[in-house]
């Protein structure tokens, strides 16, 4: 049961991890003022860009 709970964590860690580096990544492209996201290979416009 013990290594249930740690598993658990580590896959919530590494979650995290990722939803993280994606934001950071998004409020890249907004203050670089690109106005485009590209999720596999289809271009999509977002819509709070200037």
């Amino acid at each position: 049961m013990n290594d249930r709970d740690k598993l658990r964590r580590s896959n919530l860690f590494l979650i995290l991890i990722v939803v993280t580096i994606l934001i950071f990544g998004l409020i890249y492209r907004m203050k670089t003022g690109d106005p485009t996201l590209y999720l596999f290979g289809y271009e999509i416009p977002l819509p709070f860009a200037s």
